[in-house]
């Protein structure tokens, strides 16, 4: 089990981590709209907010070894 606690500057803000890897599994825990450089909660619309959620869920994945697809 690989525990992922930052993506870029993105780190978790508490006892949990980004995301776990455990076989062929990765459990991402609840992703926020926040600027992956600055580690500062963005707000927009809706849908501002959900692509910067995409991006990141993207960046987490990338981080561990798989991807979006």
């Amino acid at each position: 089990m690989n525990c992922i606690k930052n993506v870029g500057n993105m780190t978790s803000n508490g006892h949990y981590s980004i995301a776990v890897v455990h076989n062929d599994l990765i459990f991402v825990s609840g992703i926020l709209a926040i600027n992956p450089e600055t580690n500062a909660k963005q707000s927009g619309t809706v849908e501002e907010e959900t692509l910067i959620v995409l991006k990141n869920l993207k960046l987490i994945l990338e981080s561990s070894g798989s991807d979006i697809k």
